[in-house]
């Protein structure tokens, strides 16, 4: 690729800059390019941004960290990073500026010598992370660590622990800026789960080992498992009792443990305990809290000797993590983010609003907003394009939502327990299962039909769900994953038995696989193109992705992904496929995909809409696992193409853009001499792909297209056409 600064050519061949005869040296050169960074360096790049929701999260870990000012801070770690909130939990807002693992594990706070404190996070695989700015941005910290999995850490005094997963303990006493091996007597192999101190005593749990005792700050350990019967260890508490003598518990998957010696003798402390794989712990005055993998939290009183369940109004769901603040309570959930007790756990409310950890897996447009459908928490609505949502679960009897489908004036949601109905945008729901056996995996609709899958195949709604029938005849299995609607058409996309086609509203099916080498189908989508042709694409698990042009009787192979699509999202004639980390589009019909996932967090996709934005734009919706929905104007990603008519060029060329400078949008001409594939990509300065404008096969003639970029800070980019064996590369002028 060549880029033209001035006059000025740089020649990039095997990412080497070679020098021409125009150039001086490289190091003038370098010069260049180091002063255009310098000059164009707050360029904002198109990306995508995460919504204000839906919330719930896995909620593994939890900290408080003084302001500087006199209060507290509280943070918990998450699946999609840490979580920050400055009013005891009412509120979240997330702070993951500069933490590249999203997967956060383990919390801990140090005093930073100035009135505030200096907050850590772990993470599953970048290792640790430190903010000295109350988690407004984050740096590495990880020199002396032999691996970068972390799943506990403990503050105490000038010291910092890190459990490292298969490493033992390491510990640092510069504020994370290096650390040391602190593992001598320690069983390595196992998995460090919690830390604890007191006074000069450190205490590590293992799972599969029990809990390791060290005197001297980690520079060896011993183990103290006597009268343990259960080494899987989750939970570490320590707490003083009324005497001033110190009690330690451990929390395992075989009960709760209390040593009043430092670890050298154990007891079951059981009683009361009906929920016995013991998660967390939280120590408030006199009571001891311990929370559940069954999802019950216990009391106790009296050092353990008793426990009753505190759970009124939790949701059932695994307690990951328990921590105080204040006089509250605040308990860490799987998959139902953060509730808390304001009244020593005799009831619990969700304290949620922010944490957008959830696993989404369907979308749905309506006339009153945007509709998410979550594994674990049900329905949630936004009417302001992602800034706030509202869980909308009133009547919903199942929370485990895997559909949703927007039908005239009813909204419908496919849940494990089967299939329910709201007539007032999620306001109320109704049970509609006459007919229904089991879970309703997707929707589609056709006309005044309404179809669903279901357990053992495909069901009809001839009157909006009051009543189901199923039509099944010709399915040779009820392995049905997808459905999509083309004129007449039904096709249904099966695992094991390819692709299943009727023409009669389900009354008969029969099978359309010629040509398709995989019968593992997880997704369908229909595309129109600008010609009006008609083609469905298949997304199998093992052979890439096929299309099915105009209802034919035979799939192709198209462009091949490194990765299976798990859904499909289509926009006039643009296809977006959500794979295991991210988005890619296509805008030749499939014959070729670009990534667009820039700024998305590495996960799952598992929906993809398209929403109007209320301004003649128009805004795509991904629903990811464990990062809730995210958004990007579809403008970013899609430049319509217009042909200049009567104009056929003697050969390829592309003209100064006009105007130059621009804001916020400029016209690039180009001109075709051939019929051929034509590529037109915007660069910044550096030399980095900012955004595809055309990627399609055109036939001889002069086009215009417009580039928006709005987007961009001020400065220069440059655009680039390549069309066979053609290039050319122009600069032009950004400036709001």
């Amino acid at each position: 690729m060549s880029l033209v600064l001035g006059n000025l050519e740089i020649e990039r061949t095997r990412h080497v800059l070679r020098r021409t005869p125009i150039m001086t040296t490289i190091r003038f050169v370098l010069t260049i390019i180091f002063m255009f960074f310098i000059m164009f360096n707050s360029a904002v790049h198109a990306q995508w941004t995460q919504t204000n929701g839906p919330f719930g999260a896995n909620c593994r870990a939890f900290a408080s960290a003084a302001d500087g000012s006199g209060g507290t801070n509280l943070f918990v770690a998450t699946g999609a990073g840490v979580f920050r909130s400055t009013d005891n939990g009412t509120s979240w807002k997330g702070v993951n500026t500069g933490l590249t693992d999203w997967n956060v594990r383990a919390l801990a706070a140090t005093p930073d010598g100035n009135g505030a404190s200096h907050v850590f996070a772990g993470t599953a695989d970048q290792g640790v992370f430190r903010s000295t700015n109350q988690g407004t941005s984050w740096e590495a910290v990880n020199t002396g660590l032999p691996r970068l999995t972390v799943s506990s850490l403990l503050a105490n005094d000038t010291n910092l622990f890190a459990g490292v997963y298969l490493n033992g303990v390491y510990r640092s006493t510069n504020a994370g800026t290096t650390w040391v091996a602190a593992n001598a007597g320690m069983a390595v192999h196992n998995e460090v789960t919690a830390l604890a101190v007191v006074d000069t005593h450190a205490f590590a749990a293992t799972y599969g080992s029990g809990v390791f005792h060290s005197t001297n700050n980690g520079t060896s350990w011993q183990l103290v498992d006597t009268g343990m019967t259960n080494m899987n260890v989750h939970a570490l508490a320590v707490r003083a009792d009324a005497a001033g003598d110190t009690m330690l518990f451990a929390g395992t998957v075989g009960g709760v443990f209390r040593s009043t010696n430092f670890g050298r003798g154990w007891i079951a402390v059981n009683t009361g305990l009906t929920s016995t794989d013991v998660r967390s712990f939280a120590v408030k005055g006199s009571d001891i809290f311990a929370g559940t993998w069954g999802g019950d939290v216990f009391r106790s009183t009296n050092n353990g000797a008793n426990w009753q369940s505190v759970s009124t109004g939790l949701p059932q769901n695994p307690i990951r993590s328990l921590t105080v603040k204040g006089t509250d309570i605040l308990a860490g959930t799987l998959d139902f983010g953060v509730y808390r007790s304001v009244n020593n756990g005799a009831t619990w409310e969700g304290a949620s609003v922010g944490i957008r950890n959830s696993y989404v897996k369907a979308l749905a447009i309506a006339p009153n907003g945007i509709f998410a459908g979550t594994m674990y928490n049900g329905v949630f609505r936004s009417t302001d394009l992602g800034t706030n949502w509202e869980a909308m679960n009133a009547g919903l009897t199942d929370l485990h939502v895997d559909a949703l489908a927007a039908k005239d004036t009813f909204l419908f949601a496919g849940t494990w327990g089967g299939a329910s109905r709201s007539s007032n945008n999620g306001v109320n729901w109704v049970s509609i299962n006459t007919g229904l056996n089991g879970s309703v995996g997707c929707f589609a609709v056709k006309d005044t039909n309404l179809f669903a899958t279901n357990n053992g195949g495909v069901v009809l709604s001839i009157d909006n769900g009051t009543s189901w029938q199923a039509v099944n005849t010709g399915l040779t299995t009820g392995n049905i994953g997808s459905l999509v609607v083309s004129d007449t058409n039904l096709f249904a996309g099966s695992f094991g038995a390819g692709v299943f086609r009727s023409t009669n509203n389900g009354a008969n099916w029969q099978t359309v696989n010629t040509g398709l080498t995989s019968l593992n189908v997880r997704a369908l989508a229909l595309v129109v193109n600008s010609s009006g042709e008609k083609n469905l694409f298949a997304a199998t698990d093992d052979a890439g992705i096929f299309r099915f042009t105009n209802n034919g009787e035979g799939w192709q192979a198209v462009g091949s992904l490194s990765t299976f699509v798990l859904t499909f999202g289509v926009s006039d004639t643009n296809i977006f496929a959500g794979t295991l980390s991210t988005v890619y589009r296509s805008t030749n019909n499939g014959t070729s995909w670009e990534q667009e996932g820039e700024g998305l967090i590495s996960t799952n996709v598992n929906a993809l809409v398209a929403a109007p934005d209320g301004a003649s734009g128009t805004i795509l919706f991904v629903g990811t696992q464990g990062a809730g929905v995210w958004r990007r104007p579809l403008a970013e990603l899609i430049t319509f193409v217009s042909a200049v008519p009567n104009e056929i060029p003697g050969g390829f060329g592309l003209a100064q853009n006009f105007p130059n400078p621009f804001n916020p949008s400029t016209t690039i001409r180009f001109a075709v001499s051939t019929t051929g594939r034509v590529v037109l990509s915007v660069y910044d300065v550096l030399g980095r792909k900012l955004r595809t404008l055309v990627d399609e096969v055109l036939p001889p003639g002069r086009y215009d297209t417009v580039f928006d970029g709005n987007e961009l800070a001020s400065g220069v980019y440059f655009y680039r056409i390549e069309a066979g064996t053609f290039s050319q590369t122009r600069k032009f002028v950004f400036q709001k």
